[in-house]
């Protein structure tokens, strides 16, 4: 498994995730009609495991399509026990609040629909399934563990709409009742978007003999839509810092670039988060907020000419100027 680079965001691009835990089904009462009769039902504790593929942009926003399936024992009226299933599939929304640099809170809501079924083991009848609308709340708080795993703790409450299941005990009746999940669960999010950071540094022409020049330039290349640091970019990043502060620069100027994939605007934000970034670690490794200036070229100068919309590698890049 990959390490973990300082000041990592969450990972952008298309994801899995699988998660499973514990499933609180809502006390409910279940109307039998004809001829209108009312009971309860007391659900034990169930479970509920669920699976789902998602995307995730660098607005804090993602979506996803999620499978999830649960089950609950329930004790009811007349000495009665069954167990209610439920297998749903919801089309899901979330923004992210980041809180640490590898922590974030979610926000969300999904809609989609529910497989329900319903059984009671001490009668000789059978109850149709039934497919229902159902909506959920989301809130989960997200760690991310290494470069493409991510690890979450997830709270869902959900409603379904009112299922109605058909059965003959010989009369034609239909058994009704709510269903409202509280659901707490612990996950595991796997990126999909391989990282294709490259870092590398230029050296200068060959100094004269005896003496050595140390370069004045270095370059920390980035995959793509990505702004974080690997652990080379870091080690390279601090080379940088020591020649800086062996050969007494006076000023280091950290000028951020994209490829031509995407908006003019959306490539300027995107070359100044990679120019940042490298400034903050410039000054962990002991260099004076004052000496550092640096700004964002967006797609402007490109290092390989290409047409627009090109995925170049070696226009994703950061110049570092001692």
């Amino acid at each position: 498994m990959s390490s973990l680079p300082a000041g990592a965001a969450l990972p952008h691009g298309w994801y899995v995730s699988l998660q499973g835990g514990a499933n609180f089904l809502e006390d409910t009462s279940v109307t039998v009609a004809p001829p209108g009769f009312t009971g309860t039902i007391e659900p034990d504790t169930g479970w509920v495991v669920m699976g789902a593929v998602g995307y995730r942009w660098d607005t804090n926003w993602r979506v996803e399509f999620e499978l999830a399936y649960r089950a609950n024992d329930f004790d009811a009226s007349g000495a009665n026990t069954g167990e209610v299933t439920q297998f749903s599939q919801m089309f899901n929304a979330i923004y992210e609040i980041p809180l640490t640099s590898h922590t974030a809170l979610g926000l969300g809501a999904g809609l989609g629909g529910t497989l329900v079924s319903f059984d009671v083991d001490t009668q000789p009848f059978s109850f149709d399934d039934d497919y229902v609308l159902t909506g959920q709340l989301i809130a989960q708080l997200t760690h991310r563990v290494s470069r493409r795993l991510e690890l979450f703790i997830d709270y869902r409450y959900s409603v379904a709409d009112q299922p109605e299941h058909d059965f003959t005990t010989p009369l034609n009746r239909v058994a009704s009742y709510d269903v409202d999940n509280h659901a707490v669960m612990i996950g595991l999010r796997y990126d999909l978007t391989e990282d294709q950071e490259q870092v590398a540094y230029l050296p200068p022409p060959p100094p004269p003999p005896p003496a050595r020049v140390e370069p004045k330039q270095y370059i920390v290349f980035f995959g793509f839509n990505k702004w974080n640091l690997t652990r080379q970019a870091q080690q390279t990043v601090a080379q940088a810092a020591m020649s800086a502060k062996s050969g007494g620069s006076a000023s280091i100027l950290v000028v951020g670039h994209t490829d031509t994939s995407g908006s003019d605007r959306y490539n300027q934000k995107l070359s100044e988060r990679r120019a940042n970034v490298v400034a903050n670690e410039l000054v962990r490794n002991g260099i004076e907020p004052a000496m550092i200036s640096a700004v964002g070229k967006g797609e402007q100068e490109l290092l390989v000419q290409t047409g627009d919309g090109a995925r170049e590698p070696q226009n994703r890049r950061v110049e570092v100027n001692l």
